[in-house]
């Protein structure tokens, strides 16, 4: 009976694995590029190939440099405007962002490559590290609590949308997420036996974190108080967590620089900053200082880490304009995040985390009942979650995607505490379908992913946008309407893109300002654009809708609702 029990679990975590990997590969087979992508994978290229990480350094390279490996065998032409584009990008007090997305976007669409295999194997280390993420959830549940909780926990990590949605893709999102569970690991396994060893284990998982993705300094303070809370409870003598701290920044130092090749080349150019994107005076002004910030000698860490740190942290207090939930904001609210989680989850999964935490408040009067470990993972989830209210950046739900594997630990809990009780089969089956048939229904498009309290269909964008929703993850479904309804027709644009060219060769673009004055044709409007400076296209009906995100209309058949 032990022995059947054990084969029918490894099937089931192997059956769940599959499902995570096989997922992950049809969306990269089936969904462009989204803007954000190929600018990672290109500055991941070059700085392995010309040993300088001038590009998109808001983001660092330890993910983004798996994501360039395949390249290094798979050959491709480069950007006819290469150089010229590499060496605009090279002050350090410049924001490249311009020059990153052009190449990049050259790179795939215009330089005669395949981009239907270039975004398949840039995409191809984000399902490894998905599906990773999948089996240490596993793994760490059944450490930390058991089989069930363990088979529970993977189940609802499987199925979460968001991770689903942005684990295939080359963003740092849902590498993060593996990241930051691992670095909780090794806090608890500190925990447990605070030592050099264990201290020496925290940096590194700490680095990895760090060097994944910005937002992982939330990481800093949670470490930060379970260093401190083993001197208070006596773990450990005072001096040696001093001493650990140290030798956890030291790891991190000294793994930084290696990883970005014991190079920090400060390279002065101008002090006036042209940027493609950025045009407020308070980011312009810390851009201003930033050759003065990373000269400072003797540079405790790359420049080009300290640049991309200093850009995430000006732009998470400048902010930008967002539209939620029916009302555009002039920068990010700080329910927003709260809000999309609540919108873009399941409700059986709210269902159960409000009885979680129902059951959970119970005891809060009790604190001692909460183990160590169940406080280490509320308290981390809190964190990284409040730091990201804190930002006025508010693009999208896959910046809190590290929250989203605790989620799961927590409804895997309450699950194993609720099911004995009603002594009935029927409890589990409900949650499986209920959680498990939103993400199928869904039809593999799971970036616009939303509850029953949106709307589905056509008035989603009401709710959401930006990666929530149309993050140019169906040019290739938009470049199939245009070639078949508006063969060789103009299409107008309120912003140029490469991969619509290479999607609908035959149709010219032109801005929508001009939309009708070369004849008939197609007017494409994104869900962004139609909240947004094209507002005035939401009293026609669309000709066309694709995946509730993009809205074509015909210059010469604009119908009223």
């Amino acid at each position: 009976m032990k022995l059947r029990g054990l084969i029918k679990g490894k099937f089931l975590v192997s059956l769940l694995l599959l499902w995570v990997a096989g997922m992950g590969i049809y969306q990269a087979q089936h969904h462009t590029l989204t803007s954000d992508e190929a600018i990672h994978t290109a500055s991941a290229y070059l700085a392995m190939t010309r040993g300088e990480h001038r590009f998109d350094p808001e983001h660092p390279f330890l993910f983004k440099y798996l994501t360039a490996v395949p390249f290094l065998v798979y050959k491709t032409n480069l950007p006819a405007r290469d150089m010229a584009l590499w060496d605009g990008a090279r002050p350090t007090s410049y924001d490249s962002w311009g020059e990153s997305r052009t190449w990049a976007d050259h790179w795939v669409y215009e330089s005669g490559n395949n981009a239907e295999t270039m975004q398949f194997l840039m995409r191809l280390p984000g399902i490894v590290l998905l599906v990773l993420l999948n089996w240490l959830v596993w793994w760490l549940a059944r450490r930390w609590f058991n089989e069930k909780v363990a088979n529970w926990a993977l189940f609802f990590t499987a199925f979460n949308p968001t991770l689903l949605a942005h684990g295939y893709m080359t963003n740092t999102d849902v590498p993060l997420a593996l990241m930051f569970i691992l670095a909780l690991w090794r806090v608890w396994e500190y925990w447990l036996m605070p030592n050099k060893v264990t201290a020496l284990w925290l940096g590194v998982a700490l680095s990895g974190a760090l060097l994944t993705k910005f937002s992982a300094i939330a990481l800093i303070p949670i470490i930060g108080i379970w260093v401190i809370a083993t001197a208070y409870t006596r773990r450990t003598s005072w001096a040696r967590a001093v001493g650990h701290l140290g030798l956890i920044a030291v790891t991190f130092i000294a793994l930084a620089w290696i990883t970005y090749f014991f190079k920090s080349p400060l390279t002065p150019g101008s002090t006036e900053i042209v940027s493609a994107t950025h045009t407020i005076s308070q980011y312009q002004d810390l851009m201003f200082h930033l050759e003065g910030v990373l000269g400072f000698k003797p540079q405790l860490l790359p420049s080009a880490y300290v640049k991309g740190l200093l850009m995430v942290l000006a732009g998470g207090q400048v902010g930008r304009e967002v539209f939620f939930l029916g009302t555009a904001h002039g920068v990010g609210v700080w329910y927003y995040f709260p809000v999309i989680f609540l919108l873009k989850s399941q409700l059986v999964a709210l269902g159960l985390l409000a009885t979680g935490l129902g059951l959970a408040s119970k005891q809060l009067g009790r604190p001692r009942s909460w183990s160590p470990l169940t406080w280490l993972l509320v308290i981390s989830g809190g964190i990284f979650m409040a730091l990201a209210m804190k930002s006025k950046l508010n693009l999208g739900i896959r910046h809190i995607s590290p929250v989203f594997p605790l989620v799961s630990l927590g409804l895997a809990v309450t699950m194993a505490r609720i099911q004995p009780l009603l002594r009935s089969h029927l409890l589990p089956t409900l949650v499986v379908v209920g959680y498990a048939l939103p993400v199928l229904a869904q039809g593999g498009n799971l970036i616009g992913f939303g509850n029953i309290v949106t709307t589905p269909g056509k008035e989603r964008h009401h709710f959401f946008q930006d990666s929530n929703l149309d993050w140019t993850q169906s040019w290739s479904r938009i470049g199939t309407v245009l070639e078949k309804e508006f063969p060789g027709q103009p299409v107008y644009l309120s912003y140029y893109q490469s991969g619509l060219t290479y999607y609908a060769p035959d149709n010219k673009q032109l801005p929508a300002s001009r939309a009708g004055s070369d004849g008939p044709g197609a007017i494409l409007v994104s869900a962004s654009s139609l909240n947004g400076h094209m507002r005035e296209y939401q009293q026609y009906e669309p000709a066309f809708i694709v995946d509730d995100a993009y809205f074509i209309y015909r210059t010469d058949g604009l119908v009223p609702r």
